[in-house]
């Protein structure tokens, strides 16, 4: 059984699984972090080989690629999010970013027979170029700057997202001030093709060696070509290339190079640093105003058009690492599972669980809050009820008037006048469920106050006129 398709390996509070990619020092594999309440995540766990973690030089070097890898906060820059010491070896656990380096997306656009795009090349290149210069000015917990150094810029260390950013890995080598493992008298560390040639003359890395190794990057990414090393070349064929200075512009290796491209290019690699860019900074400018840069949508489409086949493969083993704990299987098992190599157990669906009253007793609550809202609308919708005004009868009014009285006249006493009510009506029939109004009574007949008193009848109704 291979190293890819051991099962999960726990350290500390991690489980370790198979590996990305692999290099001279370590292996960096897949991780995953579960935590209380089913917090869970996918990382990367950078582990030095097992043959090297007795080394004192090289633990010591892991350790400070930690150090000082937490110290750089910035997008452009892959973060260290923990250290674990277990069964005598040392991890970092860092976050698992979904992309490819730089080197398999070049080398991947040259067997197609193309090369990089400008815009994208100098987008790549723009934020590794902003990463490194927030490397550049870190500084400790009390504020004194730490003179960090990356050393080792080259395509290998550059992972492009499918995020559409570009990230700086592996700070394994790179010079600080306060670095435990120290670079000894005449030792060179990095990669030969991507130094620049002061370093050669004893000279002590700065900035400029990370903007020269950039710059060296660019060159190949826009050409799909090795600028100082070809096959079969030895150390020192490739130190006699890059201190004799002759160097091609890219435009000559790749047509759609444009002049001003050439220009940053050629500037980047110049070997008088008075000339080259004194910062990363200054360097990463000049690309976005005097090339352009392509916008993260568009670099991520690039990533995942050039390595389709690889993040495809990647993706299915993250899914697997997320289910092997609730499949109860092996990664490798549900691999096969999914690629249709063996019966899968993972295939066949499980049983759905019984219902627990924590779900459903919210469910009956809200379809009882549903039912009595249903109810008060079909209430407040129904017709009113009509309740009959009531009817008011006035009095009948006799028009007749009454014969005017001779002057005098002895009184006479008249005798009582009758006044007949008027009809009562009948009222309308209550609606049902309203309260019935009782009728109003008729009007009384009354008697004259005195004796000699005649009724007189006007639009206010009756009135007795008394002597």
């Amino acid at each position: 059984m291979t190293e890819r398709d051991e099962a999960a390996r726990a350290v500390g509070r991690y489980l370790l699984y198979g590996e990305i990619a692999s290099g001279g020092m370590a292996t960096v594999h897949f991780g995953r972090l579960n935590g209380p309440a089913g917090f869970a995540r996918t990382v990367a766990v950078k582990r030095l080989h097992p043959h090297l973690a007795r080394e004192a030089d090289l633990v010591a070097s892991f350790l400070d690629e930690a150090r000082l890898a937490a110290r750089v906060r910035h997008p452009n820059v892959a973060s260290i999010l923990d250290v674990v010491a277990a069964s005598g070896e040392i991890f970092l656990v860092m976050e698992y970013f979904e992309g490819e380096t730089l080197a398999r997306l070049v080398r991947s656009v040259h067997e197609r027979g193309g090369h990089v795009p400008p815009r994208i090349a100098s987008a790549v290149l723009s934020g590794v170029l902003h990463g490194l210069h927030a490397a550049h000015e870190a500084v400790d917990e009390r504020g004194t700057p730490l003179g960090i150094v990356h050393r080792d810029v080259s395509p290998q260390n550059i992972l492009v997202g499918t995020d559409g950013v570009a990230r700086v890995l592996d700070f394994g080598v790179a010079k600080a001030v306060a670095r435990l493992q120290t670079t000894r008298a005449g030792e060179l560390k990095g990669k030969l093709a991507y130094m620049p040639p002061e370093r050669f003359l004893d000279a002590l890395p700065t900035r400029q060696t990370d903007v020269y190794a950039t710059a060296v990057v660019m060159w190949e990414a826009l050409t799909g070509k090795r600028l100082f090393r070809s096959a079969g070349d030895s150390d020192d064929a490739i130190i006699a290339a890059i201190t004799s200075g002759v160097v091609q512009r890219p435009s000559e290796m790749a047509p759609d190079v444009l002049p001003a491209c050439d220009d940053v290019v050629m500037t980047g690699l110049a070997r008088d640093l008075g000339v080259r860019y004194a910062t990363a900074l200054e360097m990463a400018l000049a690309l976005e105003q005097r090339v352009g840069v392509a916008s993260a949508l568009e670099v991520g489409a690039w990533v995942e058009d050039v390595a389709a086949g690889a993040l495809a493969e990647r993706r299915d083993r993250v899914r697997a690492i997320e289910r092997a704990p609730e499949q109860g299987q092996s990664v490798d098992e549900i691999l096969r599972a999914v690629q249709g190599e063996t019966p899968a157990r993972a295939a066949v669906a499980s049983p759905a669980p019984a219902p627990k009253w924590s779900r459903v007793l919210p469910i009956t609550l809200a379809a009882a809050l549903v039912l009595v809202a249903v109810l008060v609308v079909v209430r407040r919708e129904r017709p009113a009820e009509h309740v009959a005004p009531p009817v008011t009868t006035a009095p009948e009014t006799d028009t007749s008037e009454a014969p005017p009285l001779p002057d005098e006249v002895p009184p006479v006493t008249p005798e009582p006048t009758s006044v007949v009510a008027p009809p009562r009506r009948s009222h309308p029939r209550p609606v049902t469920g309203s309260t019935p109004r009782k009728p109003s009574p008729a009007p009384a007949t009354s008697a004259p106050p005195t004796s000699g008193c005649v009724a007189t009848f006007d639009e206010k109704g009756k009135h007795w006129r008394c002597p």
